[in-house]
């Protein structure tokens, strides 16, 4: 019996195509889904940012309560968690 009559070899490449269109179909799914989020992520570069909805100073880490017009022209960081 020779390596090509082997009965493993066709389960191999039946393996490997699957394999193979799966990835296409992920790589596809990335293209579509990824290019929506990314238009709807530069529509929202042309809105100015909303004023921070909880002004209570309780609620702020590290710096009183701050107003959309202190930031204007600053680079700022926002970090956002949660926890359940």
């Amino acid at each position: 019996m020779t390596p090509n009559d082997s009965p493993i070899q066709p389960a191999k490449a039946s393996l490997r195509f699957r394999l193979a269109g799966l990835g296409l179909l992920a790589l596809a799914a990335l293209l579509v889904f990824g290019a929506s989020t990314s238009t709807a992520g530069l529509a929202a570069l042309n809105k100015p940012m909303p004023e921070f909805q909880n002004q209570s100073p309780s609620r702020w880490i590290n710096s009183p309560p701050l107003k959309r017009a202190e930031l204007k022209g600053k680079v700022v960081l926002i970090e956002i968690w949660t926890t359940v």
